[in-house]
């Protein structure tokens, strides 16, 4: 009798083992704080301290964006591109960048996952990339997630009216990290006219 009870103690650690073991993990991202380079990468690329001819190059031959604008070099400017970013088609990035006198380098990436009247979709992306990037960055340093409604909205949910909510500043959803080397990489829900919303992914240098 003790040995058969020995046996369920050993299978039942085993399953629990087996099960510890076998979590599922969170999917990697683009972003990552690499010890070799002492910066943030992207892709595997070092982006901090980029010009902007050579961050097109990046976008365009390693990840398929197509460039939307060609802003003068000489001012302080915003470069465009239009692509995929991880699995998600149809994306914005934006690089915005010192002038050509001021030391003509990138001093922020923007990048907006596909617009959506779906607040359920929005919020689901948004989820996914925080896990993301605490993966890649710990915890956030700051984070708001919250939505105010009124008793009629609690009452009558439509997945239409937390947008509207995010565009009257009555809805927030903002996660804020930051990397090793001082770059702040922001996550948000951000609304877009006519009722919609992305997440959008920045990085500050």
């Amino acid at each position: 009798m003790r040995r058969i009870s020995s046996i369920i103690v050993l299978l039942a650690l085993s399953a629990i083992c087996f099960s510890c073991n076998n979590k599922p993990e969170v999917a990697k991202g683009p972003f990552c704080y690499s010890k070799e380079s002492g910066t943030v990468e992207f892709d595997g690329c070092k982006v901090k301290g980029m010009i902007p001819s050579t961050l097109t190059r990046f976008f365009i031959e390693t990840e398929g964006f197509e460039q939307v604008n060609l802003p003068d070099s000489t001012d302080n400017g915003i470069l465009e591109f239009k692509g995929k970013f991880m699995d998600y088609e149809g994306c914005s990035a934006y690089a915005i960048y010192k002038s050509f006198y001021a030391g003509n380098t990138v001093e922020e990436i923007e990048i907006f996952l596909p617009e959506t009247k779906d607040w359920n979709r929005v919020k689901n992306q948004y989820f996914a990339m925080k896990d993301i990037l605490s993966n890649e960055f710990g915890s956030p340093k700051r984070c708001n997630e919250i939505i105010t409604e009124s008793d009629f909205e609690k009452k009558h949910p439509d997945t239409t009216r937390p947008i509207l909510a995010l565009k009257e500043g009555r809805c927030i959803y903002t996660s804020i990290f930051m990397a090793p080397d001082g770059t702040i990489v922001t996550l948000a829900i951000t609304y877009i006219p006519h009722t919609k919303a992305s997440v959008e992914i920045s990085l500050n240098f």
